[in-house]
C-alpha cells in the first residue's frame, strides 16, 4: 500500500504515488480526496526530509477541506499539520490547530484523531510550561492508541512521554 511504501521503504517513492493520486482526484474534481491526499502527501513528505512541501501539502489541504460542516477529513488535516509545525518548532502555530482537531474529533467521536491531536496538544503544553497538563494529555493519547492498536500513535506516544520528561 502506498503508507506502507512510505512508512517502512521509500517515502520518496510515496511521494511521488501521492502526487500522481492528486493528480486523479484533481481530474474528477472531488476536492475533498484531494484535500485528504494532500494530507497524506504532507506526511509522506516530512517523512522524504521535504518539509517545504509537507507545509504546502498541509496548507492546501486545510484550504481544500472545508471547516463546515464538520468532518474527520477536516480533523485529519488539521491534526497533522499540527503535528509537523511542532516538529519544525513552530509551537505557538500548533497549539490552536491541535485544540481544533482535537475538539472537532471528539465531536465527530473519530478516536484515533483525537488520540493524535491530543498528543500534539501535549507535546507544545509541556513544552509552554505545563509540563503536568501536557503529561496528562500524551498519557490520554497513549490509552486512546492502545485501545485502539494505532501502532505509530502508540510510538509517537511514548518517545514524547520520554522527551517531556527528559526535558
Amino acid at each position: 500500500t502506498l503508507a506502507g511504501v512510505a512508512r517502512f521503504f521509500e517515502p520518496g517513492r510515496a511521494v511521488a504515488h501521492a502526487q500522481q493520486a492528486i493528480a486523479l482526484a484533481d481530474a474528477e474534481g472531488d476536492v475533498v480526496r484531494s484535500g485528504l491526499l494532500h494530507e497524506r502527501l504532507g506526511r509522506f513528505a516530512w517523512m522524504a526530509g521535504q518539509g517545504a512541501l509537507s507545509n504546502r501539502s498541509y496548507e492546501t489541504a486545510m484550504q481544500l477541506i472545508p471547516p463546515d460542516p464538520p468532518s474527520a477529513a477536516r480533523a485529519r488535516a488539521v491534526a497533522g499539520f499540527a503535528q509537523v509545525l511542532i516538529l519544525t518548532g513552530r509551537f505557538a502555530d500548533a497549539l490552536p490547530l491541535a485544540e481544533e482537531a482535537r475538539d472537532l474529533a471528539i465531536a465527530l467521536g473519530a478516536r484515533d484523531i483525537e488520540g493524535h491531536a491530543t498528543n500534539s496538544r501535549g507535546m507544545v503544553r509541556g513544552i509552554a510550561g505545563d509540563v503536568d497538563g501536557g503529561l496528562d494529555d500524551i498519557r490520554a493519547a497513549l490509552a486512546i492508541a492502545e485501545e485502539l492498536g494505532v501502532v505509530d500513535d502508540i510510538g509517537r506516544a511514548y518517545a514524547n512521554l520520554d522527551w517531556l520528561l527528559e526535558a
